[in-house]
């Protein structure tokens, strides 16, 4: 019934939304179920792929997929990319080489793996010159467990609220330095206890303290691993928030020197607080940041729909950054007449 010639894929996402907030809201709101607006997706995809020197070859990882939003990005990148290289379009083996050797993601979810599938299946054959016979276009083995991978479901059966799915121990080490490009919109909701029982808010407490060490534990090993043992020693995850160590584990998943492009949320670069701030120089000082997007002044907009927090784009070479490293930082002002479209103006004039 659906043509998605004519339909984005993208919308597979806001179904996932929609549907995971309408079907069971706490969870949702507990596990920070909201999708990567297309435009905003795109401006992270594009720039990580121009900061790759043979993009075509590039191999991405995306460890908090959703429903896939950044994957069909980065895949149709990389048959333009196959295109450009070679001179002609690329055929359905070629494509499916593509699919199955140079897309990655990882997700507690099964309904949303099962959408990301989805997603990849059909923008697999849309990008494919020869859709006939239909035969032709047969996969040659599902997605899962080659191209998308679940991790921590066994926890998620076993309790409610954030799970630590992809930061878990459940990630082969073999994933360990093998992405050019890591894209992703991370979990960003601060871990709180929701019941009202004082005993099991008191089990949530306990539950909680426990994820937040763990989220500590991933930081400082990054950290240690990259030769920064003086950052990671006294390092501590501020309030309980799950982006900073995606941040950190996509810097064990991406090769040396590759890109690290990432939505997070703004507190990062605005938080005041002591904690927030040796957060954010761990940040400057353990990573070559090469560029900010701060989309403060756009929240409550249509840029990022029923995003009202505010918000940053965040783009770095997986390295420590040498002593004179300067990174550009921009803040987009709110333009009504473009906002309203969801929309925005990069005026390089801005950047400082």
């Amino acid at each position: 019934d659906f043509n998605f010639a004519h339909i984005p894929i993208g919308v597979l996402s806001q179904v996932y939304e929609t549907f995971s907030h309408q079907w069971d809201e706490t969870h949702a709101e507990e596990t920070s179920v909201y999708y990567t607006p297309r435009s905003l997706a795109k401006l992270l995809v594009e720039e990580a792929f121009a900061g790759v020197k043979n993009a075509a070859e590039a191999v991405v990882l995306d460890p908090a997929c959703g429903a896939g939003v950044f994957l069909v990005l980065a895949f149709r990148r990389l048959v333009r990319e196959y295109w450009a290289k070679n001179g002609n379009r690329p055929d359905t083996r070629a494509i499916q080489r593509i699919l199955y050797k140079q897309l990655r993601g990882f997700e507690v979810s099964e309904s949303a793996l099962r959408l990301s599938a989805l997603s990849l299946y059909i923008s697999a054959i849309e990008v494919n010159a020869t859709q006939r016979p239909p035969k032709a276009l047969k996969f040659p083995s599902p997605l899962r467990g080659e191209v998308l991978f679940a991790f921590g479901q066994q926890e998620t059966d076993m309790k409610r609220g954030f799970v630590l799915g992809s930061l878990g121990p459940d990630v082969p080490r073999s994933f360990n330095a093998s992405f050019d490009i890591v894209v992703t919109n991370p979990p960003w909701k601060r871990l709180r206890p929701t019941s009202q029982n004082q005993e099991r808010r008191a089990e949530e407490k306990k539950r909680l303290v426990a994820i937040n060490a763990e989220f500590t534990a991933i930081t400082r090993r990054a950290l240690i691993g990259r030769g920064c043992a003086d950052l990671a020693c006294d390092y501590t995850n501020p309030d309980y928030n799950p982006d900073l160590p995606f941040l950190w584990r996509a810097t064990e998943w991406c090769k040396s020197g590759g890109i690290i492009a990432m939505a997070l949320p703004g507190r990062i670069i605005l938080k005041q607080s002591d904690i927030g701030k040796a957060a954010r120089k761990t940040i400057v000082q353990g990573l070559t940041i090469t560029g900010i997007l701060n989309g403060s002044d756009l929240e409550k907009t249509p840029v990022w729909p029923k995003m009202d927090l505010p918000f940053m784009l965040l783009f770095a070479r997986n390295a420590v950054p040498k002593d004179d490293q300067h990174f550009h930082f921009v803040t987009p002002m709110r333009e009504n007449r473009l906002s309203s479209r969801g929309v925005f103006r990069l005026d390089y004039k801005a950047a400082d």
